[in-house]
């Protein structure tokens, strides 16, 4: 198939892949809102699709059990949407090859029409897509997948091939980057922010820095000796910051082995992240009641210098929330210091707190400029579909 680049709608049809069905929470949810929004908004027809291969793969956030049946996510998904026109553009199969949405004739057909797949979650229905549309890999966890898939590579695994290769990670593929490239060319993108309007919502004078984390999301990698793990490895350096600010300090956390004693005595108030993000609403308003974040990023992702920005902290930023966020060499494409501040240190989150805390209102209005200017998703989707057609116009 052969990409007419200068028209901007000659890719009509567009697959993208996802795990909200099986995980509804609303950050996640959100995420993906923002793809759905940024393809939408230029003219392409959108499919999301979703597999599982195990049982007891989705998650109920209200009752927090693993379940088999998937209705509470597509209830939850299909809300969402109903607001792009996508509620009969879907398909979820389950353990037992059981297709929700879409049928497979109907689900075979879409493959064979698309012209990109987009995978977001590795090796998502090769059955379906290999003999169809162009296949764009879209890394989402950069420097722990690629440590992933060499450790694969090296155990004799058989490893999936894509036309083309994307990564979050705005070092990924380059010497700044500590993870291995597979000898692949990676293409790079900002993450994609929905830009709605909105209007401002002022803060209440009790209001914290908070944010949404999971505590373990995924399990350790190792490579080359070292050990590559998650958010709690990063946590433990800024554990007693509430201990130095004149400001109410709180996350929502999730996940297995929370220390809960722990973090709450060293001042911070805790909440569990599913009540936050029962649903899209629930996570919305919680990011509005918030002062500004406050976040650790995954230890793989400090580890190997990715450069990753994460969509939730855009959140922040638009609501004009301003964000104190560990730095994983995102600062390089970012500007920071006026309502994004990077952190490497304990002493640079204090100052940081300390800076937007001094002129709240300057900096909450420079949040909102910089999700508005660099993150929203018509850009930065727009910027990725580009690549795909000057650079990859042939499959």
């Amino acid at each position: 198939m052969e990409f007419d680049i200068q028209n901007p709608n000659s890719m009509k049809n567009i697959i993208i892949s996802g795990s909200i069905i099986k995980y509804p929470w609303g950050g996640l949810i959100q995420y993906w809102t923002a793809w759905f929004h940024g393809l939408k908004s230029l003219g392409y027809k959108v499919y999301y699709v979703e597999d599982v291969s195990w049982e007891y793969a989705c998650y109920n956030v209200e009752t927090k059990m693993m379940i088999n049946d998937p209705s509470y996510g597509i209830m939850r998904v299909v809300e969402e949407l109903k607001r792009y026109d996508m509620q009969n553009s879907w398909c979820f199969i389950d353990h037992e090859e059981t297709h929700y949405g879409m049928s497979k004739q109907e689900l075979l057909k879409v493959f064979k029409e698309a012209d990109v797949f987009i995978d977001t979650q590795f090796d998502t229905l090769p059955q379906y897509s290999m003999k169809g549309p162009l296949r764009v890999l879209l890394d989402g966890e950069p420097g722990w997948n690629q440590i992933g898939i060499k450790n694969m590579i090296d155990s004799g695994e058989s490893v999936p091939v894509y036309d083309a290769y994307f990564s979050l990670g705005l070092n990924i593929g380059t010497p700044k980057a500590m993870a291995p490239d597979l000898g692949i060319t990676w293409e790079r993108m900002m993450v994609p922010v929905l830009i709605e309007p909105t209007p401002y919502i002022p803060i209440s004078k009790d209001a914290s820095f908070t944010t949404v984390m999971a505590w373990q999301a995924n399990p350790v990698k190792t490579y080359e000796g070292k050990t590559f793990g998650m958010k709690d490895v990063e946590f433990q350096k800024f554990l007693e910051l509430p201990k130095l600010v004149n400001q109410k300090m709180e996350i929502a956390v999730s996940g297995p082995n929370v220390p809960w004693d722990l973090l709450k005595e060293n001042g911070w108030n805790v909440v569990n992240a599913d009540d936050i993000s029962v649903s899209l609403k629930s996570y919305r308003k919680y990011i509005n009641g918030s002062k500004g974040e406050f976040s650790v990023a995954k230890n793989a992702h400090v580890a190997t210098k990715n450069g990753m920005f994460l969509e939730r902290s855009g959140y922040y930023l638009l609501a004009g929330r301003p964000v104190v966020l560990q730095d994983t060499g995102w600062s390089e494409y970012l500007p920071t210091g006026r309502g994004l501040f990077a952190v490497n240190s304990l002493d640079e989150a204090v100052d940081a707190i300390d800076q937007i805390n001094g002129d709240y209102q300057k900096h909450a209005r420079w949040a909102n400029e910089v999700a508005m200017e660099y993150l929203d998703a018509v850009k930065t989707i727009g910027g990725f579909m580009e690549i795909l057609k000057t650079k990859y116009g042939r499959m």
